[in-house]
C-alpha cells in the first residue's frame, strides 16, 4: 500500500501543475482582450471625437458662409437682367462659392437664395424640390435659359440699330459700346448658324459715327475696311489728324517735320501719326475738288460753284464782287456740300485777294489758280462751269434774276442728265437718284439705287487715270 500511494502523489502534482498553468493561460488571454477591448474602446472614443469635431467645424463654417453679409456676395439675379450682366453675376458667384468652400448643394441652394423674388417663383414652378438634386453647373445653366426666355431679341436688336456716336464720345468708345449691345443680339445666319457680329457691328459703326466727312472717306474706301480692327484704326487716325493739334501744323505735306530740330516723344508721334494716315490714303482717291468762277452776263455779276466729282453746279447773283459778299455764300455752300480739299480759281479775279485767302487758310481749303496759258486745267469742273453760262446767257432776264421759271427748269434738267463721260447723271452721283422734274421718269429712278456707292467709286477712278 505505501507503494501505491508514492505512486499516486506525482500523479496528482502533475495534474495540479497542469491545472494551474491552464488557469494562468486563460489569465493571460484574459488580460490580451482586456487591453484589446480598452484600446478598441479608446480608438472608438477617439474617431468620435473626430467626427464631432469635423462637424462643428462644418458647421461653424456653414454658419459663417451664412452670416456673410449680402453686400460681400455677388448682387442678385434679377429676372430682366441683361445677357452680359448674367455673365458677370454668373463669373462672381461661381469665384465666390470657391471661395467660401461650398459644397454642390450649398452652392445650388445659395444661387437660388441670390434670385430676386420673381427668378425665385419661375424656379419653383420650373423644378420644385427637383432644384436641390441639381449640380452647380446644372442650376447655373437652368437660370440663364429662364433668363434668355425672358428676354426680348428684337427689342434689343432694335436698340443696338439705333446706336449712334455720342458728342465728345470717341470712335473707340462707340465701337466698345456697339460690340457691348451686339452680345445681347443674336447675329447668326439663320441658314448658315454662321456668326455675323463683326460685319453687323461694322455696319452699325459705319452708320452711326458723328463726323459725315469721315463716314463718306470709309464709303468712299469700303473694301479696304472689312474688318473692326482696320475701321477702328481708320477712325483713331482720322480722330488723330481732326484734333487740330499745333504740332501737325508744323508738319509739310510728306508727314515730316519742317523743324530740323529734334522733336520730343509727342511730335514725334503725331508726325507718326500724319504720316501713316498719309499712307493709309488710297493712290486712287482724289481730293473734293471744285472749282468757283466770277463772270458777267448783260452787266449782272454771278459766280459758279461746280462739283469735279459730281458735276453738280450752283448759281449765285452777286451785288459786287468783293470778298465781304463772296464769303457767306461760300459758307453756305461749304455747310450744304461739305468743305473741299481743293478750289480753283481763276487768278485774275478778286477770289485771290487778302481776305480770301484768309478765308481758304482758315477752312483748310487749297487754292488752285487756273494760269492765263491754260485755262482748262481745271478740267471736268471747268466743263460744268461752261455749262453753268451757258444755261445763264440763254435764260436771263433784264433785272438778272436767278428765281426765273425758265433757270430753275434749265439747272433741273441739268441736273439730270447724263455726264457725257458716262451714264449717271450729276442728280444720280450726288443723291443717288434722279430728280423728279416736268418729264416723266419712271418710277425706279426716283428711288435711291443701291449702286449709288458703286457709281461714284467708278467715277472717281476715271477722273484718277485721267489726272
Amino acid at each position: 500500500m505505501d507503494n501505491s500511494a508514492t505512486s499516486a502523489e506525482p500523479a496528482q502534482d502533475g495534474n495540479v501543475n497542469e491545472c494551474v498553468a491552464l488557469v494562468q493561460s486563460q489569465q493571460q488571454m484574459l488580460m490580451t482582450l482586456l487591453q484589446e477591448q480598452q484600446r478598441l474602446q479608446s480608438e472608438l472614443v477617439r474617431q468620435n471625437q473626430e467626427m464631432r469635431q469635423q462637424q462643428q467645424q462644418q458647421q461653424t463654417s456653414r454658419a459663417s458662409v451664412r452670416n456673410v453679409p449680402s453686400s460681400s456676395l455677388s448682387s442678385k439675379a434679377t429676372y430682366d437682367m441683361s445677357m452680359q450682366q448674367w455673365r458677370i453675376w454668373r463669373r462672381d458667384i461661381v469665384q465666390f462659392a470657391e471661395m467660401c468652400g461650398w459644397d454642390v448643394k450649398t452652392t445650388v441652394m445659395n444661387i437660388r437664395l441670390q434670385c430676386d423674388e420673381k427668378l425665385k417663383r419661375v424656379i419653383e414652378a420650373e423644378f420644385g424640390d427637383r432644384w436641390i438634386e441639381l449640380t452647380a453647373d446644372q442650376a447655373l445653366t437652368a437660370v440663364e435659359s429662364i433668363l434668355r426666355k425672358a428676354s426680348n431679341p428684337a427689342r434689343e436688336k432694335e436698340k443696338f440699330h439705333k446706336l449712334n456716336q455720342q458728342p465728345g464720345e470717341t470712335g473707340k468708345a462707340f465701337v466698345h459700346r456697339c460690340e457691348q449691345q451686339a452680345l445681347e443680339c443674336d447675329m447668326a445666319c439663320p441658314h448658315c448658324s454662321k456668326d455675323l457680329s463683326e460685319w453687323c457691328i461694322r455696319d452699325r459703326v459705319l452708320a452711326g459715327l458723328h463726323s459725315d466727312q469721315l463716314k463718306i472717306d470709309l464709303y468712299q474706301n469700303i473694301d479696304k475696311y472689312q474688318t473692326l480692327a482696320s475701321l477702328v484704326e481708320k477712325i483713331d487716325i482720322f480722330e488723330a489728324a481732326s484734333a487740330g493739334c499745333s504740332v501737325l501744323a508744323h508738319v509739310d505735306a510728306d508727314g515730316e517735320p519742317e523743324s530740323s530740330e529734334p522733336a520730343d516723344d509727342g511730335e514725334a508721334a503725331v508726325a507718326a501719326l500724319k504720316s501713316a494716315y498719309k499712307r493709309g490714303k488710297s493712290k486712287s482717291h482724289q481730293k473734293a475738288q471744285v472749282v468757283a468762277d466770277l463772270f458777267e452776263v448783260r452787266g449782272h455779276r454771278y459766280m459758279v460753284y461746280a462739283d469735279r466729282l459730281t458735276g453738280w453746279i450752283k448759281l449765285d447773283h452777286l451785288r459786287s464782287f468783293a470778298s465781304n459778299i463772296i464769303i457767306p455764300i461760300l459758307q453756305r455752300h461749304f455747310s450744304q456740300y461739305g468743305v473741299p480739299e481743293q478750289i480753283s480759281i481763276d487768278g485774275g479775279t478778286s477770289l485771290v485777294s487778302a481776305e480770301m485767302t484768309g478765308f481758304f487758310r482758315r477752312w483748310q481749303v487749297d487754292v488752285r489758280q487756273s494760269s492765263a496759258q491754260y485755262p482748262q486745267s481745271n478740267g471736268r469742273a471747268e466743263a460744268a462751269v461752261k455749262s453753268a453760262k451757258s444755261i445763264m446767257r440763254n435764260n436771263t432776264g433784264d433785272d438778272g434774276s436767278l428765281e426765273m421759271e425758265k433757270i430753275a427748269s434749265a439747272l433741273l434738267q441739268y441736273h439730270n442728265t447724263p455726264l457725257r463721260e458716262g451714264d449717271k447723271s450729276p442728280a444720280q452721283l450726288l443723291m443717288g437718284r434722279q430728280l423728279r422734274g416736268g418729264v416723266p421718269v419712271p418710277a425706279t429712278l426716283l428711288r435711291v439705287q443701291d449702286h449709288w456707292r458703286e457709281d461714284l467709286a467708278r467715277r472717281e477712278r476715271m477722273i484718277g487715270s485721267e489726272g
